[in-house]
């Protein structure tokens, strides 16, 4: 709710409570889509730190096609 600019870093969470758009990254961070609307981080973006902060590493969907 407070994030405006720079790299997340400490997003140590238990589970997940939303959903958010991982839309590409640096060699140092992902840029993560917020669902919640441009006046939110960086105009609905966010940079949160490579690893497995806010389990973004182990709850993860994607679309699949049917053969």
């Amino acid at each position: 709710m407070h994030y405006h600019s720079g790299i997340l870093e400490d997003l140590e969470s238990t589970k997940p409570n939303h959903a958010v758009i991982l839309v590409g990254y640096t060699p140092n961070y992902w840029i993560i889509r917020n669902s919640w609307g441009d006046e939110r981080g960086m105009k609905g973006y966010y940079h949160i730190k490579m690893g497995n902060h806010a389990q973004i590493c182990t709850h993860v969907a994607a679309p699949t096609r049917d053969p």
